[in-house]
């Protein structure tokens, strides 16, 4: 499999009606968050809808304390960083041990990547794309076995990934809007009310991408 291979008919077009579905639920929110929209009650849903209580782990006072750095400070760093930010800011809470522990008789704390980069989309859609287990799965796919004469599975952290869909988003963008200008998603998007700003834009193109690689990564067995 390489970067830019096709895309499954039917992987995509639960994409769009995935990715739709997000929009239309996050109007009014993407992107304003800055402006006072991420309260503690937001965040709260947003972990338990995104399944991200597994990453940070037991214990409300340590969900508290997320949000009160994300909404506090971390927020604005993301807004005004870059891929790097993000790689900073999940390594920050993982030593503060805002995270939950590894397994086992493990006493380490795991990244906090997958919660800081759907953050970091929420805030900032044009700029950030969530990256997750699966996500990273599906790209590591698409970038072939080593021995096979692919790329190997990525290394390195969120900088890492996000250059790598960057160089994917492109060769798939064009398959993406095509399915995204059919009849059926216009009519779909309509109904859910996702707004105008976002149709056809790039920040909607990229999370569908991002549902595909999941999809391809094992998120939707069965489908």
């Amino acid at each position: 499999m390489a970067l830019g291979d096709p895309i499954c008919p039917e992987d995509l077009v639960r994409s769009v009606v995935r990715t739709t579905m997000l929009f239309g639920e996050y109007r009014g929110k993407l992107a304003q968050l800055n402006d006072g929209a991420f309260t503690k009650n937001f965040f709260i849903k947003f972990v338990r809808a995104w399944g991200l209580r597994r990453t940070i782990g037991e214990g409300e006072q340590k969900l508290e304390k997320v949000w009160e750095l994300i909404a506090c400070h971390d927020l604005e760093r993301l807004a005004q960083g870059t891929a790097k930010t993000v790689d900073e800011i999940a390594e920050c809470y993982k030593r503060k041990g805002l995270s939950a522990k590894s397994g086992g008789k493990s006493k380490s704390f795991r990244t906090t990547r997958s919660l800081v980069s759907k953050i970091g989309f929420i805030a900032e859609p044009d700029k950030y794309v969530p990256c997750d287990t699966y996500s990273t799965k599906g790209l590591n796919l698409r970038r072939g076995r080593i021995r096979d004469g692919g790329e190997g599975n990525l290394v390195g952290g969120y900088e890492n990934y996000l250059e790598v869909f960057n160089r994917c988003y492109p060769l798939l963008k064009g398959s993406i809007n095509n399915e995204c200008s059919q009849e059926w998603a216009i009519d779909l998007a309509k109904v859910l009310k996702v707004e105008d700003r976002w149709l056809g834009k790039d920040a909607f193109y990229r999370k569908v991408l991002d549902d595909v690689l999941m999809t391809e990564g094992g998120r939707y067995p069965g489908t």
